[in-house]
């Protein structure tokens, strides 16, 4: 008979499991990063846009691996991430992308607070 701790931690895994299977099946890239711009998560669409498997991105700086930036964005940027940090809410940024000789490409990115016991 299982214990309750190996129960918990089954129910746990399966949550993140149906989790992750919900959030690869969004067609909209999504990522998430904590306080030091780090990626924590990446869904597959995110990552096939970038071509990388979502385990390469996992760890690297967010302005690097998705923007090509050296270094972070500035207050006043347009990050949606700096903006919800001050804010506290749910921002939504209109971005401009150019690459080099393409058209200019629009994008609206969306970032939410996620805040923990602290």
């Amino acid at each position: 008979m299982n214990s309750d701790s190996e129960q918990l931690q089954r129910l746990i895994l399966e949550s993140r499991n149906k989790f992750r299977t919900l959030v690869d099946g969004i067609e909209d890239d999504i990522y998430s990063i904590d306080n030091d711009n780090i990626i924590t998560s990446v869904n597959k669409p995110m990552a096939n846009s970038l071509k990388r498997h979502p385990k390469e991105l996992v760890g690297l700086k967010c302005y690097e691996a998705i923007y090509g930036y050296e270094r972070p964005c500035e207050e006043g940027a347009f990050c949606p991430a700096l903006a919800a940090r001050r804010s506290g809410q749910f921002e939504t940024v209109l971005q401009e992308v150019r690459e080099g000789d393409r058209p200019v490409r629009y994008l609206e990115a969306r970032a939410m607070p996620l805040f923990d016991e602290q």
